[in-house]
């Protein structure tokens, strides 16, 4: 029988967060010698660990009920781990749930763990800090200081009385619609979920009967959104909610993911019961965006990008938006040797972004798996980058890269190739991206008939 492990104390640690183009608390660790993704879920309520950890199914002393945030239970072998890593550090011996779906190796921390800890989550650095909790009155102070330049805002979190789920509430937003509802704050879902039930009970149009109203063809799934306010005039502008039929939980109508939390940098404190967020101020000067910094306003404030790479690894990016960009913004690269100064390439490397609202960001790999096959002359050029900075920066996204994308286009013929990040309903498809267009322009024009609908007669 192994000796139990001794666990470290995580406060203070700070981890990398992975999963390219999907933004979820998901970083590198392992569960008994294997690579394990570990997932930061504080929506989930118990630790649980795939069957792709192991070697050969462990066993099992019983059987452990989780409470889904979905609603219901499920029950699950329960086993005991001896080595768990979250980056290095050890979570020590302890009892988790099996989860029997997944064949590759992922451990999910829930509250039974997460409580005990504060998490910072900055999503321009893509990382997560996890801190000893505190009282609400520190964080009352930092948010009085962050407001000199940033947009700060102190939201109050609940706790499910069974399961400890943080719960926040917020205000969904269709033309002549608005309906405020508690949902679970989710760390693993990239995209946030409502239940199909509430939202057609709160009187929320899906979008497929939205585009009937307007004579429009096609399909729309789930619940377009003119905006999602997390306190008035504050929130995500032009985004969207998978439908779930099966949701029967009572205390919450649904999950708030990473779509909208990480629009902005965030310490969530469940003991304390509060959700911190805030990101730069952006004034206008003309039709100028500007986003302010101690030393005052700055167009390139507006923009953040971030450059890592690990020995033998393409070089990763993460670029920021923070003001919004209505026509969509190109942002060209420069590459830099392993000295820090420029390089030249065969081809010129950006990142594109459609019609987006602030806080929107991207994390590619440079070159990404794929480019070799469609560009190779180019994958061979930045295999040769140590970083890169941010270049020029031009309004209008590239029209041959729909979405938010990474590209490279060959400088003497022309042709280019994308990388683009998966949105709402997974995959990062063409027709997901004709979607989002449409969706949009769907809101846009729905909010035209409305205005029209209730305009005096002259």
């Amino acid at each position: 029988m192994l000796n139990p492990e001794p666990p470290d104390d995580l406060a203070g640690a700070r981890f990398r967060l992975r999963g390219g183009t999907s933004f979820r608390l998901l970083v590198e660790g392992s569960v008994e010698e294997h690579a394990a993704q570990v997932l930061l879920d504080v929506g989930s309520a118990y630790t649980t660990a795939s069957v792709g950890c192991f070697d050969a199914v462990p066993p099992s002393a019983g059987t452990v009920r989780i409470p889904l945030a979905s609603g219901g239970l499920a029950e699950v072998p329960e086993v005991m781990l001896h080595a768990v890593r979250i980056g290095a550090l050890r979570l020590g011996s302890r009892k988790v749930g099996l989860d029997g779906e997944s064949r590759r190796c992922e451990l999910t921390l829930g509250q039974d763990v997460l409580s005990a800890y504060a998490l910072e989550i900055d999503p321009a650095l893509r990382e997560v800090r996890l801190q000893r909790p505190r009282e609400r009155a520190f964080y009352v102070e930092q948010a009085s200081r962050a407001a000199e330049v940033s947009d700060a805002l102190l939201l109050d979190v609940t706790r499910d009385p069974k399961a400890d789920w943080p719960i926040l509430t917020v205000r969904l937003i269709q033309p002549q619609r608005s309906w405020a509802a508690p949902f679970v704050l989710a760390t693993r879902e990239p995209h946030s979920v409502v239940s199909d039930a509430a939202a057609r009970q709160a009187g929320l149009t899906p979008g497929v009967d939205m585009l009937k109203e307007l004579g429009m063809p096609g399909e729309l799934p789930g619940y377009p959104l003119e905006a999602l306010e997390l306190a008035p005039g504050v929130g995500v502008r032009w985004t969207g909610m998978v439908a779930e039929a099966r949701w029967t939980n009572p205390g919450a109508v649904g999950l708030l993911g990473a779509d909208v939390w990480g629009r902005f940098r965030s310490t969530l404190d469940v003991r304390a019961g509060v959700l911190l967020l805030w990101r730069p101020k952006v004034v206008a000067t003309g039709e100028r965006q500007q986003c302010l910094t101690a030393q005052g306003p700055s167009a390139q404030a507006c923009f953040s990008l971030e450059s890592f790479q690990l020995p033998g690894q393409p070089v990763e990016v993460v670029a920021t938006v923070w003001r919004e960009v209505p026509q969509g913004v190109r942002l060209y690269l420069e590459p830099r040797a392993a000295d820090a100064s420029p390089t030249q390439l065969p081809c010129r490397v950006g990142l594109t972004f459609d019609t987006a609202d602030r806080g929107s960001s991207g994390q590619y790999l440079l070159p990404w798996e794929g480019l070799q096959k469609s560009l190779p002359r180019c994958a061979e050029a930045l295999h040769a980058v140590a970083s890169y900075a941010l270049g020029i920066l031009e309004e209008g996204a590239l029209a041959q890269c729909p979405g938010q994308c990474a590209f490279v286009e060959e400088l003497d013929t022309g042709r280019a190739a994308c990388e683009c990040a998966a949105q709402l309903w997974g995959g990062g498809t063409e027709s997901e991206h004709r979607f989002l267009r449409l969706y949009r322009e769907l809101m846009e024009r729905a909010r035209l008939k409305s205005q029209e609908a209730t305009e005096p007669e002259p």
